[in-house]
């Protein structure tokens, strides 16, 4: 026969299968109703970020690319058409003197996030390239 006591320890000892304490019921429901969004920012984050790679990426080729056909002597008209054949949308800032030529180019990232659209980062480039001799 087992004593009062020994029924109390056992119980306090451990959870079996199937135990569950009454302040414990739906808490899993609330730990997901918390994950799941936050899984949810999290990938949307990592998913602008590497949006703002490669829209920088494609900024600093397209700035070299329209630096270099300045350095050959192309015309103005002519490197701002190449950049926003590449970067429809880019702005583009050319300088230069007598031994180099320069070119910024800058583009806007625009959020795809439900609570960030219509947030636009500016993503920019320069390329500076020396002229060429003819």
């Amino acid at each position: 026969m087992r004593s009062l006591s020994s029924s109390r320890r056992d119980r306090s000892c451990g959870a079996r299968a199937g135990d569950h304490h009454p302040h414990e019921r739906g808490s899993a429901v609330i730990e997901a109703a918390v994950a799941i969004p936050a899984l949810i920012a999290v990938t949307l984050a990592l998913l602008w970020t590497i949006s703002l790679g490669v829209t920088h990426v494609r900024v600093d080729e397209a700035a070299y690319s329209a630096a270099r056909l300045a350095a050959r002597g192309a015309s103005e008209d002519s490197v701002r058409l190449a950049v926003q054949s590449r970067l429809a949308s880019a702005e583009i800032e050319m300088t230069g003197d007598a031994d180099t030529v320069s070119v910024t180019v800058t583009d806007h990232v625009l959020a795809d996030v439900p609570i960030l659209r219509g947030l636009a980062t500016p993503v920019s480039a320069t390329a500076v390239v020396a002229r060429e001799i003819e």
